[in-house]
């Protein structure tokens, strides 16, 4: 077996693990959100939290998408919003929000759940989360080579303390970019 080989058959399994500890997660109602300092302090409710689920410790489970649509790794959530990821490698892949709202023709990319999440509540836009600055490129060149969203622009968002890194990102692939802090990126993104 070739190391390549070997590489994907790991994946693999480590996919097969990530589905099968999130098909059997506790569904967010049970949660208390004050747990959640991150969430609380933007206003965001359990019932804004699609397709997030709660692990056996208590931390928040994101399900991490690969470019099949299916679920290649998980991102563990404390109460400080700080992921850890069941899998090593997340390279182009992401949590998605789905949106319908059509008027703004944006679809956004952020790095953190918190800001993904106050935007989408605030623009009804789809939204991916990227988890990692290095991530931004791999997902953009996903999105690009699916033809998903063609005829919007894509917006990646700074969560402020990485501002410098994703307006480089986005200078690099013609995008633009929205200003850190998240009353202004709710506010920029409805201009």
């Amino acid at each position: 077996m070739s190391e390549i080989q070997a590489i994907q058959e790991q994946q693999a399994i480590a996919a097969k693990k990530a589905w099968e500890i999130y098909n059997n997660a506790r569904n967010i109602e049970d949660i208390d959100i004050r747990h959640f300092p991150f969430l609380e302090k933007i206003g965001i409710k359990a019932s804004d939290l699609d397709f997030i689920k709660v692990a056996g410790d208590g931390r928040l489970i994101a399900p991490i998408i690969d470019s099949d649509w299916y679920i290649s790794s998980l991102a563990y959530l404390s109460d400080d919003e700080t992921p850890r990821y069941s899998n090593a490698s997340i390279k182009g892949c992401f949590y998605f929000l789905s949106g319908f709202s059509t008027q703004m023709g944006k679809v956004y990319l952020c790095k953190k759940l918190s800001t993904a999440l106050a935007l989408h509540r605030d623009t009804g836009a789809p939204t991916f989360v990227v988890f990692h600055v290095k991530n931004f490129e791999p997902v953009i060149d996903v999105i690009y080579s699916k033809n998903w969203f063609k005829p919007y622009q894509l917006v990646l968002v700074s969560d402020g303390n990485d501002f410098e890194a994703v307006k480089g990102v986005a200078e690099q692939n013609g995008l633009a970019c929205l200003m850190p802090g998240l009353a202004e990126v709710s506010e920029a993104a409805n201009s």
